[in-house]
């Protein structure tokens, strides 16, 4: 982020001070338009850039002559926002799309109603004006035809909000334009009054209130949906149609005229790309050319989403990405030679730790460098982890067109004119949606588009299920200033698939309990006693109910003495928090552990019951374990390890097979570690 210390103070000099004012980026004051650095990689140039030549109704532009000090007073309010913010945090430059955006929706509602100047914010005309937005929004998000060719502008026509977030900016403006109120008043412009135009209430109180749809949160993948698409792309990364892109595209650069003469679908056709292209079934139909920049798109697209999926890095992170090579041939781009990949060894020396660095950009003043750990191999193999050779692969792809274009970029994108762009989040994104449905096929659907974030929350949510513990360790990965972030926003399940998972459980419990109590459903084990003491309880007011209200009577006894049923294919747990052996000490879990949830810590659990269609488990166990101990020569250690278990096999089978209650004091088997 740019030191806005060093901005100077725009707003509040003359017209003719400013005659000759240059901002940064290059751009005069008075210009039709302001072009600002780009801070962020990732972003596309519209997102630094304002238009002043804005339709503001009734068939005019904001720079027609008659506007001149209304263009004036917008052109000081984005500057004082800028220089001067309201907040304590400087903005980025890529903030001004949305702040000018929100501006001139404004502009565009002041003149369509007869209000030529910002003297207007006043807590009544506010008033009005929150009113139309409410009634804007209401009308449906259905009508949303753009009219971006007609200067005779139609706020109604415009993207409608719906949630609290969307709302809020349209609002916040408000307090921009009040803020800038001096900076106006110190050039003879009309102002706004002092008076605060919220009346004291915060605009996010305002966008509360007239939210129609609660936020939704951003959901983790289902485990087998992430399992899936990330395998897909990693079959694409891998494959050896994957090989073949990478010669043909740099075969490409070889045979260009140096000049830039050359015609690109006869430069295509000699090296190869339509027989190849055919051969992947890639529709030829739009030209050559754009069947070629659609199949490296999707390459590109599968790298990516290997890399946010198992790194886990934000989209400006993977833009910023840094590519210093100095190979002559694409196919010696190792990636310990990127300049972004370097390895270590483990303290033991066993492994090799690959690293990937970066910088990062979100919440800093300047971009920091940083490094993840994106993979292991053992010592004098030659494996690549997934995510390091997906790296490899873009390095390797664009090789030659860095080399002719002069980009030091890893993530690049060839454009219509063939020249090469640093990639862009959004076109990237639309690429790794249409991926994300490949893999999935036309039937199955997911609600949400598959963003970075989504592949963050993924990433995290399954590493805490596999240990709480990590949770230090992945708030580093993540480079969050704090663990409190990495906690609330990405660990901490959403109140809806909260509620959901808990209703669910608890009605499989109320049958579960329903069933036992039948006799429809035989289960034994450590949680047996406490099942029998509670249907002992239950079975007296069962009597009279149908069965219907026998299974709702039951889950509503399961809700009050907190118990939550969770199948796996070993057993039951009948969850308790207390006692759990799954649940460490200093935690408060409404579910068991799931990625501590072994056959060996369950089977000692006060919660754990088995029924008969799960002994097939422990019969084939047992017979494993027998087999991995006579046909090994296992240490001590590992001979005492497998007869323990084998004990414990002995002992889950008991229980359906008239053992008495001494069984397991008999065996003297102790939970396994």
């Amino acid at each position: 982020m740019t030191n806005r210390t060093a901005l100077t103070q725009f707003q509040n000099w003359t017209i003719d001070e400013l005659q000759n004012a240059r901002l940064p980026g290059g751009s005069r004051w008075n210009g039709l338009r302001w072009s600002f650095p780009q801070e962020t990689p990732g972003l596309a140039n519209a997102s630094y850039r304002i238009d002043w030549r804005a339709p503001i109704g009734n068939g005019s532009l904001l720079t027609d002559p008659a506007n001149v000090d209304l263009l004036d007073s917008c052109r000081r309010i984005i500057w004082c926002w800028l220089a001067s913010p309201p907040s304590k945090s400087a903005p980025k430059y890529n903030s001004i799309k949305n702040i000018h955006n929100k501006l001139f929706f404004f502009v565009r509602w002041m003149n369509i109603n007869g209000y030529r100047d910002f003297s207007c914010v006043t807590p009544e005309i506010i008033a009005l004006y929150r009113r139309s937005l409410t009634e804007w929004m209401a009308e449906g998000s259905d009508a949303q035809e753009e009219t971006k060719n007609c200067k005779e502008w139609n706020y109604k026509h415009d993207r409608r909000p719906r949630t609290r977030g969307g709302i809020v900016s349209y609002l916040s403006i408000i307090s921009v334009i009040h803020h800038a109120r001096q900076a106006l008043e110190g050039v003879g412009l009309p102002a706004p009054a002092e008076e605060d135009p919220f009346g004291g209430i915060t605009p996010i109180t305002f966008a509360e209130r007239m939210a129609l749809v609660a936020p939704g949160s951003v959901r983790e993948l289902p485990d087998p949906i992430f399992a899936r698409v990330v395998n897909h792309a990693y079959s694409l990364v891998s494959s050896k149609a994957a090989c073949r892109t990478v010669e043909l595209l740099n075969l490409v650069v070889e045979r260009r005229d140096p000049e830039g003469l050359s015609d690109y679908d006869e430069l295509l056709e000699e090296a190869g790309w339509r027989e190849f292209l055919h051969g992947e079934g890639a529709s030829l139909d739009a030209g050559l050319a754009k069947a070629f920049r659609g199949h490296v798109s999707r390459l590109v697209a599968a790298a990516a989403v290997v890399i946010h999926a198992l790194i886990a890095i934000r989209p400006s992170e993977l833009a910023g990405l840094r590519y210093s090579s100095e190979v002559d041939h694409p196919e010696g781009c190792s990636p310990i030679e990127l300049g972004c990949v370097t390895t270590s060894l483990t303290s033991d020396g066993m492994f090799e730790i690959f690293r990937l660095h970066g910088r990062i950009y979100k919440n800093r003043d300047v971009p920091e460098p940083a490094e993840w750990v994106f993979g292991l191999r053992p010592v004098g193999t030659s494996y690549y982890p997934p995510p390091v050779e997906a790296v490899a692969l873009i390095a390797q792809l664009f090789h030659s067109w860095r080399v002719i274009h002069f980009k030091d970029e890893l993530f690049v994108h060839i454009d219509r004119m063939w020249d090469l762009t640093g990639v862009y989040s959004d076109l990237l994104r639309d690429h790794q949606a249409n991926l994300v449905q490949e893999a999935l096929g036309t039937d199955l659907s997911l609600g949400q588009v598959v963003t970075p974030q989504v592949w963050r929350k993924s990433f995290s949510r399954y590493m805490f299920r596999m240990n709480p513990e990590l949770l230090p360790a992945l708030s580093n990965h993540l480079q969050h200033l704090s663990m409190a972030t990495t906690e609330r926003a990405y660990i901490k399940p959403n109140p809806g698939t909260l509620d959901q998972w808990t209703n669910v459980a608890i009605e499989q419990a109320g049958s579960f309990i329903a069933d036992v109590i039948s006799g429809e459903l035989r289960v034994a084990g450590p949680v047996e006693q406490a099942l029998s003491r509670l249907a002992a309880s239950i079975r007296p007011r069962l009597s009279n109910l149908d069965e219907a209200s026998k299974r709702s009577y039951c889950a509503e006894m399961a809700k009050r003495t907190s118990l939550s049923l969770f199948e796996s294919h070993f057993g039951f747990c009948v969850f308790r928090t207390d006692g759990a052996s799954c649940v460490l000490a200093h935690e408060a879990r409404i579910t068991p552990a799931f990625g501590r949830r072994t056959p060996d810590l369950c089977r000692s659990c006060k919660n754990f019951a088995v029924a008969p269609h799960h002994l097939p488990f422990w019969e084939r166990r047992k017979s494993e374990l027998i087999d991995a101990k006579e046909g090994r020569l296992p240490n001590d250690h590992l001979r005492y390890v497998l007869s323990r278990r084998i004990e414990a096999c002995d002992l889950v089978l008991s229980w359906f097979n008239g053992a008495d209650d001494d069984q397991e004091k008999k065996a003297g088997v102790t939970r396994a570690r």
